[in-house]
């Protein structure tokens, strides 16, 4: 629908510690609509955030988790591989909130710390 809209446009999008967003309908026209990597799911550690909500919503395709041993890849919407979000252990995502503001790469990070104002 959009890359209808934008013809000759390419469009890429990337997001950070997303949660869950909509159902398993929702999550393949989006893999559908964004392909040959036009569309990065981030996420970080232990970030419990993109885990929610628990039931009835899917991730898109795209996710590259940041863990201890580097950037992964990780293909499929739900991925459990332990290098993956969905394969971070239940006590880890507990108290890996602060996962959730980054840092990213190289020191891209979110919340009230990076605000200017």
């Amino acid at each position: 629908m959009l890359n209808d809209a934008l013809i000759n446009v390419s469009i890429h999008i990337t997001t950070f510690g997303s949660p869950r967003i909509g159902n398993q309908a929702f999550a393949d026209f989006v893999d559908s609509s964004f392909s040959n990597g036009s569309y990065a799911r981030i996420t970080n550690e232990a970030d419990p955030v993109p885990h929610v909500p628990p039931t009835f919503y899917v991730h898109t395709q795209g996710e590259v988790h940041l863990g201890e041993e580097g950037a992964m890849a990780c293909e499929g919407q739900e991925n459990e591989s332990a290098g993956c979000a969905d394969g971070v252990g239940l006590l880890a995502l507990a108290t890996g909130i602060n996962d959730h503001t980054g840092p990213y790469f190289d020191g891209i990070s979110f919340g009230q710390d990076q605000c200017l104002n």
